[in-house]
C-alpha cells in the first residue's frame, strides 16, 4: 500500500497474470499483463521504492527454472 491508501497485488492463479493497482475505495486503478504465459507467483508481493516504482518477483520454466524480478512504475508503465 502507498501513502495515498492504493494497494498493489498479484493475483496468484487469475489468467493472465497481472499485477493490479486499487484505489482505497477498490476501485481498478490500472493493470499490467505480465507478457510470460509461465510465471508462476508462489508467494510474490510487490514491493514499492522511493519514487513510485513497483517491484515484482516469479519463477518461470521457460528454458529451465529461474526466477525474474520485473518493475513497473506508479501508473502501471
Amino acid at each position: 500500500m502507498d501513502n495515498s491508501g492504493n494497494i498493489y497485488f498479484v493475483p496468484g492463479c487469475a489468467l493472465p497474470r497481472s499485477i493490479k493497482s486499487v484505489d482505497c475505495a477498490g476501485v481498478l486503478r490500472w493493470e499490467y499483463v505480465i507478457n510470460n504465459g509461465d510465471a508462476l507467483f508462489g508467494e510474490s508481493s510487490p514491493a514499492m521504492d522511493y519514487e513510485g516504482n513497483i517491484y515484482y518477483t516469479y519463477a518461470s520454466q521457460i528454458g529451465g527454472d529461474f526466477s525474474k524480478i520485473e518493475s513497473v512504475d506508479y501508473y502501471g508503465n
